[in-house]
């Protein structure tokens, strides 16, 4: 989505400087681990480098991703220093809840959103203490002190239901403008004439809150469908998962292969355990007119219309899965009505020119 901010930004004349830095090499060392930790709370080579970026730029404002681990929060009060708004884009719950998640052992949790984040500490959340201690510690750090909250002059969540969520945990809603990701234009055109498909399709992260595991329950309960899952999923977590033999594992689609993988498909699932901020693959399923049965949670409520363009079910109820997957592969009539719905007003609500519209709108807000 960074890139996505970045271009359209450059090709309507906006003149953009991109700031990051890459912890990628220090996940798998002791070393890196204490100093990614140590980063994580004060940082001042990041401080001294973005001030001399501010003074050189000028920026008119300034959009904030992600903080951690090697930037910090101190990064906002000087952004304020130099009297420039701040708008911060919020793409998961880190903001609440140290793992961004709001998951506690599969379940929501919201302990931490309006308590202390200690509580990920306490329930270990991350399923490593070291990992659990630093990001409760970081976020409880930054909410003591109240690093963040005061600077932000603007929130930007990519759905309703996020901003709902901000604003029962305390973030004034007028800040909060909703802006849902872009979706990219298809590199070749999805082919309008109506396909069944001969398989049950699942994309995205091959992990616990995606909801993996329902569908690997539902699969041997219905071992006459077949199902194919593509994405990437950690070995650890993978490993673990008992595939029955109806169910194919495709690992991580790119181009071509991922085109073919929708087109061939007869509906996708999406049975997130999670509040969802967005969902965008339930959109790249809409935009190769493919019917989707999503979870009632999250934003996965904002995209995917019961009984019109895919099938809604309780998000911890197994039977219902079942029952919709069923309802729907024996019948090939729904399926195509589903299709015939399904891109539908896809490129008003979520193309780029709506995008950028709205993403002026809320700089244009602050600035003025």
């Amino acid at each position: 989505m960074v890139d996505s901010f970045i271009r359209l930004l450059k090709d309507n004349n906006h003149e953009v400087e991109f700031f990051s830095r890459d912890s990628s090499s220090l996940r798998n060392s002791p070393a890196g681990f204490l100093w990614a930790t140590i980063n994580s709370f004060y940082s001042r080579s990041t401080l001294k480098e973005l001030e001399t970026l501010l003074n050189r730029f000028k920026p008119d404002i300034v959009q904030v991703q992600n903080i951690y681990p090697l930037i910090s929060p101190h990064i906002f009060r000087l952004i304020k220093k130099h009297k420039v708004p701040v708008v911060m884009r919020c793409a998961n719950y880190r903001l609440f809840c140290p793992t961004g998640l709001m998951l506690r052992d599969n379940k929501i949790c919201e302990k931490c959103a309006t308590r202390t984040h200690l509580f990920g500490l306490v329930h270990n959340c991350e399923n490593n203490i070291a990992r659990s201690f630093v990001y409760a510690i970081r976020n409880e750090y930054a909410r003591v002190f109240d690093l963040i909250h005061p600077y932000v002059d603007a929130y930007i969540v990519p759905s309703l239901f996020q901003k709902s969520k901000f604003s029962s945990w305390g973030v004034d809603p007028k800040k909060i403008h909703v802006l849902p990701n872009v979706l990219q234009p298809l590199e070749q055109t999805a082919n309008s004439k109506f396909k069944l498909g001969d398989y049950v399709g699942y994309a995205g992260r091959i992990s616990p809150e995606k909801g993996i595991q329902l569908i690997l329950d539902s699969a041997k309960l219905l071992p006459h469908i077949p199902f194919k899952l593509a994405g990437h999923g950690l070995g650890s977590y993978v490993n673990t998962l008992d595939f029955p033999d109806n169910v194919e594992y495709l690992g991580m689609l790119n181009g071509n292969d991922f085109t073919n993988f929708y087109q061939n498909c007869r509906f996708l699932v999406i049975p997130s355990q999670w509040y969802e901020t967005f969902g965008l693959v339930a959109l790249e399923a809409l935009q190769h007119n493919k019917p989707v049965i999503a979870s009632k949670i999250g934003a996965l409520q904002e995209t995917i219309l019961d009984g019109e363009n895919g099938f809604l079910f309780p998000h911890d109820d197994l039977n219902s899965f079942i029952e919709k997957i069923n309802q729907l592969w024996k019948r090939p009539d729904l399926v195509e009505k589903f299709s015939l719905n399904a891109s539908t007003s896809l490129e008003h609500r979520f193309g780029e020119k709506t995008f950028y519209r709205s993403l002026l709108t809320i700089y244009q807000s602050v600035v003025n």
